[in-house]
């Protein structure tokens, strides 16, 4: 019996051909996960399961692409309004904050140097003096220092600085509200005042205690529509009813003098019927009482007060100084009017 013939080439393309069916081929109805119902879009999440069916609907297929889509859109989104609000933050920080900020923390500042300045600057920044009156049943005493800035000097005092205490005769912080001041125009008027009055007893009732042997320390002045005159010494008992106590103003001897060297230039400001000076007293008549050069230059004796303005070019020399004599005889009868009204005051 004969061996029946194989053909070997036969069976290697049959093999061949199975072998490529079991990898997929499409020669054998392999469906493609690449079909016409599935596309695949750039960027996309997907998901493969490995239970999902290879014959899953059209429908579901189209739900999950959906989901998908839905997914996605939200991630872009949510991703473009957080760049939107950075830029927004960005922009208002750059904008708008500093502007903000700048404006409120200068006003804030100038505030709080206005309310220092207004602390630093409560008194005075002139000369003057610092002083507190001891009063006692009969007598009082002027206790005082000399000052180039009133403010400093006060702020000196408050904290006890250069043993001002001692000077006031202060004793205990309470103390401290009987303290007064007085502005000058110069340290030199604050030295005319001190030499004449300060640290000096005097009596409370002047008038009462002195008399014709003993005519006291004031000067007085007697006003009428005549004119004016200036005692150095009282010469009545009766002064306090006829004349105005001026105070210890100014030193006699020199007054006396002065005074005598002021006739030229007082002419040259109103017109003078009668003028005349003595160690004892100091004597002007106008020819018009209503005179404003005249009522100012008595304002200096009744008010303290130094009204004129004269221009340095406009005076010898000698006439300088006799301004400045009147200024500081002006600046030690304001002081004394201050001294009485505070007596006048105290309780």
């Amino acid at each position: 019996m004969d061996s029946p013939n194989i053909d070997i080439d036969f069976l290697a393309k049959e093999t061949l051909a199975l072998s490529e069916a079991l990898k997929g081929s499409e020669d054998f109805g392999q469906p493609s996960l690449f079909d016409g119902d599935f596309q695949f879009e750039r960027g996309e999440d997907f998901l493969l399961r490995s239970d999902r069916s290879v014959d899953q609907s059209s429908e579901d297929k189209t739900s999950r692409k959906e989901e998908i889509e839905i997914e996605v859109k939200v991630k872009e989104s949510s991703a473009q309004e957080v760049e939107d609000d950075t830029a927004l933050c960005d922009s208002l920080f750059e904008v708008q904050l500093p502007q903000d900020v700048d404006i409120e923390f200068s006003s804030v500042l100038e505030e709080e140097e206005e309310i220092v300045d207004e602390q630093e600057e409560l008194f005075p920044m002139s000369p003057g003096l610092i002083f507190k009156i001891d009063a006692g049943i009969s007598t009082f005493c002027v206790r005082g220092v000399l000052c180039h800035n009133i403010n400093e000097s006060v702020h000196g005092v408050m904290n006890n600085e250069n043993d001002s205490w001692k000077k006031l005769k202060i004793r205990e912080r309470e103390e401290l509200s009987g303290i007064h001041y007085f502005e000058t125009a110069s340290i030199e008027q604050s030295e005319m005042i001190a030499e004449y009055i300060l640290n000096k007893r005097f009596p409370l009732q002047e008038e009462m205690v002195c008399n014709l042997s003993d005519p006291g320390f004031s000067w007085w002045l007697e006003s009428n529509d005549e004119g004016m005159k200036i005692y150095f010494k009282a010469q009545s008992v009766e002064r306090d009813t006829q004349f105005t106590r001026l105070g210890p103003i100014g030193d006699r001897g020199i007054a006396s003098l002065k005074f005598l060297k002021c006739e030229s230039m007082l002419r040259r400001l109103f017109s003078i019927s009668e003028y005349s000076t003595t160690e004892k007293s100091f004597e002007v008549r106008p020819i018009n009482s209503k005179d404003n050069n005249y009522l100012n230059f008595k304002d200096i004796f009744e008010k303290g007060e130094f009204n004129f303005e004269f221009s340095s070019s406009e005076l010898t020399l000698e006439q300088q100084r006799l301004v400045i004599f009147l200024q500081e005889i002006a600046a030690v009868r304001g002081f004394w009017i201050s001294v009485e009204e505070i007596l006048n005051n105290k309780p």
